[in-house]
Parts: structure tokens; sequence; C-alpha cells
């Protein structure tokens, strides 16, 4: 099966260190999906830089209608469970929109929880060696980043 994993994080925050913090954590996690040859599309990768360089909105409501098509046209969400999380009304509105739809999803802390669920919650082949290997041993040690490798598995509990 090929599809795309729909990326849900919090941030939304008055700080906009917290919000960099963010980006940057949901950018690595995609980042780390990418090397693993597992497609995934991160609305807050995707629109943070665009926000830094344009005057657009940065709040969920505001993303909301395009969120839904790429919801929708993923086969999955994974909510990445970042500290604020909980308290993300957008992330609240994608669980409650997959949880509706029908749309599998499960809670993770980081890329590798994503790739070591990839085929057994999405139906996703992906090849642990190829695009890592294309990439080579440079990158290896972002393969390994202490904030997307562990050995743990994420459930809502205890997480943020």
């Amino acid at each position: 099966m090929s599809g795309f994993i729909y990326l849900a994080s919090p941030y939304s925050d008055l700080d906009p260190t917290v919000r960099e913090e963010r980006f940057v954590r949901a950018a690595k996690t995609a980042s780390y999906c990418f090397q693993y040859g597992i497609a995934v599309y991160s609305p807050i990768a995707h629109w943070h830089p665009i926000a830094k360089i344009r005057d657009i909105p940065t709040d969920a409501a505001s993303h909301q209608k395009q969120n839904d098509i790429f919801m929708t046209a993923s086969v999955g969400i994974a909510v990445l469970c970042l500290p604020g999380w909980q308290k993300s009304l957008g992330v609240q509105y994608e669980i409650k929109w997959a949880s509706e739809a029908g749309l599998p999803y499960v809670f993770v802390r980081n890329g590798w929880e994503i790739v070591n669920h990839a085929k057994e919650v999405w139906g996703l082949d992906h090849s642990v060696h190829g695009l890592r290997e294309k990439l080579g041993s440079a990158n290896e040690a972002a393969l390994l980043d202490s904030d997307q490798h562990n050995s743990g598995g994420a459930t809502p509990e205890g997480l943020d």
C-alpha cells in the first residue's frame, strides 16, 4: 500500500520560542520518516516557514479547511505528543476528526515510532535501508538522534 501519514502536533502559543521548538520537532520527525521511506505531511512543518515570511494566521481554525483536505487524503494520523498536545485545539480536532472518519491514528513521541507502526497500523510498506543507504553514513547521527529514537511504545497516558 502507498500513501502518506498526516502528522498532527501542537503549534499555537503566545511565545514564539515555543512555536519554533514545536516546528523543529515536527520537522525532525517528518525528516526521520522520510529517511526511512515513509511519506509524512506535517501542517506545522509546511506552514511555519511560510508564516514567518508572509503575514498569515497561525491558529488551527484558519488552517482547518486545508488540514481537512490533507487528512481526508491520508492513510492515517500520527499524533506527535509534544508538551501541550492535550490542550491543543488543533490536535484535539484532528483526533476527533480521525475517530469520526474511521481513520487509524496512533500517539507517538518521535519519528522512530511512526516508522515502527507504519506497516502494522497504516499498511505502508517501507524499506528500512532504501533512502537510508542513499543518504549514507553522514546522516547516521540524525537517524539516531535521541529525540527520535527510543524503544518504548507511545500511549496517551503519561505523555505531556
